[in-house]
């Protein structure tokens, strides 16, 4: 509070009731290979059905991709999803429209747009006698199922979407003069199914009754979900109509592990993107996976990683010790890694592919990271993400292999999370390490979990004393918002004890006189129990088991 120049009353009010805040840890983030849909770029993705409409089916080539973001997305429901393609190769597929008087055939024309939301700074360069240039809203061969049908005000009521099937048939009302024409988007993978209608004007500007803007090419590039228009203004004459003209051209290319890494530099930046799992999906390989840990879990310090081993180490070996050597051999050797902030699991799962009808070998990242969600939710992030409670995979109908004890000893020692099947309980998360190699609690995911929401939370609610004055008064506000946070983290069976030191111990006069805040938090974590020992005592007759009771 200021200074007063003369008498008077005044009245202040100081938020004491600032508290720290719940933080999530559901919202995963994951890079792949996809037919359709918009590429660098995080789309959210909450439940299958978003799966299939913003990235279409899986094929021969991104299955592994698909069905690793699928099988995350049936246990939790916060994706961020990364499409990669190969910049070098890929193409939105195209198609050049005529104008009225030529009347041609469409010609192919392709280029790399990427997604819509370039469209505006691509740059067309239009052939005589061509009014529209129309492109496939992304690159990939997808975009070669679509098709597009036109109607100028002439053809209207005359011109075929299809064969058989007139535009006036399909529009309550047509073009209403020669600035006006009607689209037609089609699904040529679905037997031509009519996606989209459009009436829009050749007039930039021009508004419709609902004083909303419907130039033809304002209008498709920001609401279509199929296409892209591009319209050559100098060309005063009208398109020419189209019968179900497919666009033509579109690639994909194959996306090499630079263009993977280049998608998760998407989730670097703390402060742009939250996000709390990192998972490598389908790019098993110790190229992208120490790409994740070294650029981006071990930087940002607030989100885990979450692999699975390589498909040629599990899948089709000979034997399950071969397995289990080539897993050793990949922590230890190709990975060798040592960090607390990322975990591998040593498995991949068979499931039934229903779009093409037969059985394929998928990652498990997936799961695991929907497993770890949903443990967040029904319990806390400091418990345990496996084991029969909370570890069993879904939509398994077998696995690449099926450890022993014996084996699963050597992978856990190796900081390898086992899968296994168990008899009568299905396919079990049986581990729950994460990649540090130094004696520590840190190797342990419940643990991470635990330090990485108080960390988060506690950081976030502490920005609220930058600027205040470093007084005994601020740093008992301090212990005051944070004590209570913690101990409801205690009666949650997150920690065992904790202690909150912010006074002049930490706080030193040279402390103080450098602008900073200091305070050092204790925390005692709940250990999880993994080795459960049974001892099972046989007592004769006539003895109480007063006697034989081993007393602490």
């Amino acid at each position: 509070m200021g200074f007063f120049l003369s008498p008077q009353v005044a009245v202040s009010e100081k938020d004491l009731s600032v508290s720290v805040p719940a933080v999530s840890t559901s919202v995963t983030g994951m890079v792949g290979q996809f037919q359709w849909g918009p590429c660098f770029q995080r789309t959210l993705v909450t439940q299958d059905s978003e799966l299939e409409s913003m990235f279409y089916q899986p094929n021969d080539l991104t299955y592994e991709h698909w069905w690793s973001a699928w099988n995350f997305l049936q246990y939790s429901n916060q994706l961020q999803l990364v499409r990669a393609v190969d910049t070098a190769v890929a193409e939105n597929a195209g198609a050049e429209i005529a104008d009225s008087t030529d009347d041609g055939a469409p010609v192919e024309i392709v280029d790399y747009i990427g997604n819509s939301d370039n469209a505006d700074n691509y740059s067309p360069s239009f052939s005589a006698d061509v009014k529209w240039q129309i492109f496939a809203k992304y690159p990939g061969l997808r975009g070669n199922d679509i098709k597009v049908a036109i109607a100028n005000y002439t053809d209207y009521d005359t011109e075929s979407i299809v064969s058989g099937t007139l535009f006036s048939a399909e529009f309550d009302y047509g073009p209403a003069d020669a600035t006006e024409v009607a689209i037609c988007v089609m699904d040529g993978g679905n037997d031509d199914e009519i996606v989209e209608k459009w009436i829009v004007s050749l007039t930039a500007g021009a508004k419709s009754f609902d004083n909303s803007n419907y130039y033809c090419e304002d209008l498709i590039n920001g609401s279509s979900k199929y296409i892209l228009l591009y319209d050559d203004v100098a060309n005063t004459d009208v398109p020419a109509s189209q019968i179900g003209t497919a666009l033509t051209g579109g690639l994909d290319g194959a996306p090499a592990v630079g263009d993977m890494t280049t998608g998760y530099d998407l989730f670097e930046n703390k402060e742009e993107v939250d996000v709390s799992m990192i998972i490598d999906g389908a790019n098993n390989d110790a190229v992208t996976q120490a790409y994740i840990a070294d650029n981006i879990t071990d930087v940002r310090l607030d989100c885990v990683g979450i692999f699975t081993v390589p498909k040629a180490d599990v899948v089709g070996v000979a034997s399950v010790s071969t397995a289990v050597t080539n897993m050793l051999t990949y922590v230890g050797t190709t990975l060798n890694k040592s960090t607390s902030w990322n975990s591998l699991y040593g498995n991949w799962k068979y499931q039934y592919d229903t779009y093409a009808d037969k059985y394929r070998w998928i990652p498990l990242s997936g799961d695991i990271a929907g497993i770890t969600a949903q443990t967040h939710y029904t319990r806390d992030p400091w418990f345990a993400p496996a084991f029969y409670n909370r570890g069993k995979i879904k939509n398994c109908v077998k696995l690449a292999v099926n450890p022993k004890l014996a084996y699963r000893d050597q992978l856990y020692q190796a900081n390898i999370n086992p899968v296994v099947t168990s008899k009568g309980d299905g396919h079990i998360v049986m581990g729950q390490k994460t990649l540090l190699t130094t004696p520590s609690s840190f190797n342990r995911l419940d643990v991470r979990w635990l330090f990485l929401v108080i960390e988060k939370a506690i950081a976030v609610s502490a920005k609220f004393f930058i600027g205040e004055k470093n007084t005994a008064f601020t740093r008992r506000q301090f212990k005051g918002l944070v004590e209570p946070y913690l101990r409801d983290i205690q009666g949650r069976e997150g920690i065992q004890d904790f202690y909150v030191q912010a006074d002049e111990n930490v706080n030193t006069p040279e402390v103080i006189q450098r602008n900073e805040f200091r305070a050092s938090i204790y925390v005692k974590p709940t250990m999880t129990a993994e080795f459960i020992i049974l001892e099972f005592v046989n007592v004769r007759q006539g003895v109480e088991f007063s006697e034989v009771i081993k007393k602490a």
